[in-house]
């Protein structure tokens, strides 16, 4: 019934009205005045369908500013006949503005069960990024006292945001960590990470730790930077400095976890293609331990090249390829440059319809070592080796309606077959000096 006077609209008998995409609403009658933009139904089902959050009410009143639930409602996110859980009021109101939601005479039930009540209880439904307050850790901890740290996030913009955490222990001390994040693409992401926390002197002096712990993260990685519809490539970047291990055990309050005392930061860059694969990786560990970082070994860089498997002569015998160069540096200690090839050829056969497979294989790989930073009587080692290979195997498919389902069976038996050694043979690890 439309009221041409009033500007009013009457609506009976299963109304269903959708809102700018975003809510829905069903009911026996509604009716709305054009003026003052007003709605009121009953009985009413209401839905955020951003939120797919609904809500079951004798009675809804409802305006640009707020939705009024006059009686009776229950609220939930589950499913519509037998939620999981649910929350049921005896009147409350929606504020759209800031999008939160006031209950009063509040029970909550967990499926048929009521497990807890309150005269009011107000939440938010807005998932939106939002400058706020986060939620704060409260505790206490006998080696640490009262524990009290509150996250307070910063987001502008929809590309990058900022998260500061201050924190006190009570016997021990108090301090800050920031995190930066910055998506300067849809295929990038920078995180940047810092931190400082200073102790009690009572503290420090009593457990012989430093007066303060400090440090600075930096995690970068971009897809397609020079690749094209035929090919891949990536850059992830990790770079952490510190001037002490406490640096990362202090920035959980809870101590979930304890960080080695050797960090590691790293640069990977890989570029493939149909046929071979290109990798350049950069390593540098700090050790906190030590006072000093010279004996601690590096890999700047490991670059690495493979060859996918290919036919060779014939289309059952299979050849790859892998190059490595690692340059092994420190300032203190042997250094080394080694540069690795590794060969395997194979023929590969099938018996019984191809239910079972058969693999023969021939590998040689070949080292070459040359050392440097060193004043002793070390010779540039060569290592070759040969071995054997044969693999039996099988591959099981099964195609149900919507997906393909595939388990393998392998063995692989591995006999050496000769080593030949010239000049000084050192693990990476060995002693700098010795």
């Amino acid at each position: 019934v439309y009221n041409e006077n009033k500007q009013t609209i009457e609506f009976f008998g299963n109304v269903n009205m959708v809102k700018n995409g975003q809510s829905l609403s069903l009911s026996d009658y509604s009716s709305i005045d054009l003026n003052s933009n007003k709605l009121y139904s009953y009985p009413a089902f209401v839905m955020d369908l951003g939120d797919s959050l609904w809500m079951s009410s004798s009675s809804v009143r409802a305006d640009d500013n707020e939705t009024v639930f006059e009686n009776t409602t229950r609220l939930s996110s589950c499913d519509l006949n037998d939620p999981l859980w649910s929350i049921k009021f005896s009147s409350g109101f929606q504020d759209k503005n800031d999008s939160w939601i006031h209950a009063f005479n509040t029970r909550i039930y967990l499926g048929k069960v009521p497990i807890f009540y309150a005269p009011y209880f107000g939440f938010s439904t807005d998932k939106t990024r939002r400058t706020g307050l986060l939620r704060p850790t409260i505790g206490f901890s006998n080696e640490f006292g009262f524990l009290y740290s509150q996250p307070i996030y910063f987001a502008p913009d929809q590309n990058w945001d900022l998260e500061l955490i201050p924190q006190f222990r009570g016997n021990r001390g108090k301090g800050a960590y920031a995190y930066f994040r910055y998506a300067d693409s849809k295929d990038s992401m920078l995180k940047l990470k810092s931190g400082y926390f200073a102790e009690n002197s009572s503290y420090a002096e009593e457990n012989n730790v430093p007066k303060s712990h400090y440090g600075l993260d930096l995690e970068y990685s971009k897809n397609k930077i020079f690749a094209s519809d035929n090919s891949q490539d990536a850059l992830f970047s990790s770079v952490h400095w510190l001037n002490d291990i406490d640096y990362k055990n202090l920035e959980d309050v809870n101590k979930q976890q304890n960080y080695e005392k050797k960090i590691e930061s790293k640069i990977n860059y890989f570029y493939k293609t149909e046929n071979f694969y290109s990798g350049a990786y950069l390593r540098y560990y700090l050790d906190s331990s030590k006072e000093s970082n010279d004996e601690t070994l590096q890999l700047l860089p490991e670059v690495h090249l493979h060859k996918f498997s290919d036919s060779l002569f014939a289309d059952k015998l299979l050849y790859s390829l892998d190059l490595k160069y690692d340059n092994y540096v420190r300032n203190t200690g042997v250094n080394a440059d080694i540069y690795t090839l590794f060969a395997p050829v194979g023929y590969t056969f099938s018996f019984f319809d191809d239910y079972l497979r058969v693999s023969l294989k021939e590998i040689l790989q070949a080292s070459k070592i040359k050392y440097s930073n060193t004043s002793q009587n070390i010779q540039d080692g060569t290592l070759t080796q040969t071995s054997h290979n044969i693999s039996v195997g099988t591959d099981l498919l099964k195609n149900y309606e919507t997906v393909l389902h595939s388990i393998s069976f392998d063995a692989s038996l591995n006999i050496p077959d000769s080593q030949s050694t010239k000049g000084d043979i050192y693990l990476a690890n060995s002693n700098p000096i010795d």
